[in-house]
């Protein structure tokens, strides 16, 4: 995955501005589910930090209020592996657009179907092989689907409450 050099600041679309329309999904952030807004919120932190879960400690800190401390780890894990595959196998470049944009990208679309388990059953798990396909290289497909399996499994084991609560935007206070 490549980084964009310019890429917009706050809630302004980047997508709009390089002319990337053709790669908007037509969903919009508000509209995906509190699972959906929790990994693609995940996704594109770990693009714009750059660095892996241990060392980011917003990142770590966010799978532990999610999953807790049971399964905050493994999911992390999970969650790590599927981005290594991403990295280092894409078939090209995968858009994710910056934290604050309200537009969903085609390829983030196609994330959030391989990362979210309510999605992860039925006519959508028959097509995650060929998603996956469309995101890597073929040595890599099997790697994804394993890693996004183990991901989706914890991720459907968590309270629906907490993980709304982790997905409220956060206030800051001034003084």
């Amino acid at each position: 995955m490549s980084k964009e050099s310019d890429i917009g600041h706050g809630r302004e679309c980047f997508l709009d501005r390089h002319h990337e329309n053709d790669r908007l999904s037509g969903r919009v952030v508000a509209w995906l589910s509190p699972p959906e807004r929790f990994v693609l919120w995940a996704l594109r932190h770990r693009l714009a930090h750059g660095s892996p879960a241990p060392a980011d400690p917003c990142l770590a800190g966010a799978f532990l209020s999610v999953f807790g401390l049971a399964g905050g780890e493994a999911a992390l894990r999970a969650f790590e592996e599927c981005f290594e595959q991403l990295a280092r196998f894409a078939r090209r470049d995968i858009l994710l657009a910056p934290l604050g944009c309200a537009c969903v990208s085609v390829d983030e679309e196609r994330l959030v179907l391989l990362l979210c388990p309510a999605l992860g059953e039925g006519a959508v798990a028959a097509a995650q092989p060929s998603i996956a396909r469309s995101l890597v290289r073929s040595g890599a497909v099997e790697p994804l689907l394993a890693a996004a399996t183990r991901f989706r499994r914890r991720l459907a084991e968590v309270d629906l409450d907490r993980l709304r609560a982790a997905s409220r935007p956060v206030r800051r206070m001034s003084h």
